[in-house]
């Protein structure tokens, strides 16, 4: 796409001025994380530079059309990997993205460079907050905002996407695990005791029977009467002493055992 072919252009740019050059994830990763900031932060500053100016690298002016992809392109470098300063204490998170995809790649791809990885970061972010994000008439009213006010944008922009994806994994979270309850809740209901009026009882660390129900809500706590406790114990022996699990196997086999 052409934000990736940009970024990876600027890389190119620096390699054959002999600033960096494109080193493998697979060396990359062995580096102490403080090195790998640095040789990030050197491409970081440069790309921001040359995307940001109104010339080429030649010195010559660039298009309008040019000039208006790649400005917005340099403060989405920015939103990425200078700090925030409404948060300078925090990490910028492009560093921190960047850094778990280069141990990824180390592993899966050892010989992808670390400006393609960072490239495809900040070619996603410019297409998927910028490209794809915004209308003509919204992209025409962004392009008078100054550098610090589209960084702004482009930060509000990233923050709100994880905010999304961090309420989505928490909701699929809680779905599992409403989903696991349901399940043991199920499994307890149907390797319990069931007496003769129906009901399903489990025995208590102490000896005492309660009622269950195998709805999850139900949340109460019933103590089995003490009249009944006789015939839940004796049909409890029984399943156990013939290894019976299910709740209505043991009913059938136990129910006229002493």
């Amino acid at each position: 796409m052409a934000g990736f072919r940009l970024v990876i252009y600027t890389g190119l740019l620096l390699f054959t001025a002999g600033i960096a050059r494109p080193q493998p994830a697979g060396e990359a990763v062995k580096l102490p994380e403080a090195k790998q900031r640095e040789a990030m932060a050197v491409f970081i500053n440069t790309s921001i530079a040359n995307l940001s100016s109104k010339n080429d690298r030649s010195g010559k002016p660039k298009t309008p059309a040019q000039y208006e992809i790649e400005r917005p392109m340099a403060n989405v470098v920015r939103a990425l990997f200078t700090p925030d300063p409404r948060h300078p204490e925090e990490d910028p998170r492009g560093y921190k993205i960047v850094l778990a995809r280069i141990k990824k790649a180390s592993v899966a791809t050892p010989s992808k460079t670390v400006l393609e990885i960072m490239g495809e970061l900040v070619d996603w972010s410019y297409n998927h907050f910028y490209t794809e994000f915004y209308t003509a008439e919204k992209k025409a009213d962004y392009a008078k905002k100054n550098d610090d006010e589209q960084t702004e944008y482009f930060r509000l922009n990233i923050q709100m996407f994880e905010n999304e994806r961090a309420y989505t994994r928490m909701i699929k979270q809680l779905s599992d695990a409403d989903a696991e309850l349901v399940k043991r809740i199920q499994e307890m209901y149907d390797t319990a005791v069931i007496l003769s009026d129906g009901r399903h009882v489990l025995r208590a660390k102490n000896g005492d029977f309660m009622v269950i129900s195998k709805d999850p809500d139900d949340k109460s706590e019933v103590k089995l009467e003490y009249q009944f406790k006789a015939e839940a114990q004796r049909i409890y022996d029984c399943k156990n002493a013939r290894g019976i699990k299910n709740v209505l196997e043991a009913r059938t086999a136990c129910a006229g055992s002493k």
